[in-house]
């Protein structure tokens, strides 16, 4: 009996990791944890998993445990996959599924060995201390730099399938299309939730919950390879967490034709 409870014991659950605080700026908004759906009231924290959907007055912000801001406009659909910060050295794992509207990011800055990436139905978009804004529907993503720079991915891997974008540029992928830069106009932009202004304690990680990648267990990094090296302010480092080494990965050079991205 003793033994048994024990077992018991040890075969609990760990408790889901908190990575962030939603504030709900207008209209409703539910999440759906552990395939339990309920409304999201403003304040509620975001545990890595969560499914966020605004309703078609919805409106709402997540801000991640280190500063990061996800400012989500109305009929939108967002998954927080896997958030993930180390101190030591210093470096984030953000990995967002963006299923369906309208998504603009505020990215703090952080270490050369993090990783922020946004996964749509089409493109996979890998940033680093930039400020950008997503629109998704079923034919379309379409993604507008305020700041910074994106890698943009298009995920079905065919020849010139990877662009990068600086402030002021938008681009769209299709399943079968990723366009060329452009430059966004404001009317396109004012299709984006605002930001605003941002004074939020976030919350504290447990102290006892472990350090290092190693803690990321459920969420699969896509890769947007160059061969070529070349420019490094996008450069992109993830470590393979399933004990079979590590690899990288790097961003290229602006405006130039890329190897067509790696699946994995």
């Amino acid at each position: 009996m003793a033994l048994l409870v024990i077992g018991l014991v040890y075969a609990a659950p760990a408790a889901a990791k908190v990575v962030g605080k939603a504030i709900l700026t207008s209209g409703d908004a539910v999440i759906t944890r552990d395939d339990v759906t309920r409304s999201l009231l403003d304040g509620d924290l975001v545990e890595n998993g969560d499914l966020v959907r605004s309703s078609d007055n919805g409106r709402l912000k997540i801000v991640l445990e280190d500063g990061s801001v996800l400012s989500l406009g109305p009929n939108s659909l967002l998954r927080v996959s896997e958030v993930h910060i180390v101190n030591d050295p210093p470096a984030r794992y953000v990995g967002l599924d963006m299923i369906v509207g309208f998504l603009r990011i505020f990215a703090s800055k952080s270490g050369n060995r993090s990783r922020f990436d946004v996964t749509t139905r089409h493109a996979v978009t890998a940033i680093r201390g930039t400020e950008f804004g997503l629109s998704v529907d079923a034919s379309a993503t379409k993604v507008l730099v305020f700041e910074g720079n994106v890698l943009v991915c298009r995920k079905f891997f065919l020849q010139n399938a990877t662009l990068v974008l600086s402030a002021g540029d938008q681009a769209t992928a299709t399943k079968n299309t990723l366009s060329t830069k452009e430059r966004w106009t404001e009317d396109t932009a004012s299709q984006f939730p605002p930001l605003g202004e941002i004074a939020l304690q976030v919350p504290i990680r447990p102290a006892e919950e472990p350090e290092g990648v190693g803690a990321i267990a459920n969420y699969k990094f896509a890769t947007c390879r160059r061969n070529d090296g070349q420019f490094d302010d996008l450069q992109l480092r993830s470590r393979d967490t399933s004990g079979r080494g590590s690899r990288e990965t790097s961003g290229g050079g602006a405006g130039e034709k890329a190897p067509d991205p790696i699946p994995q």
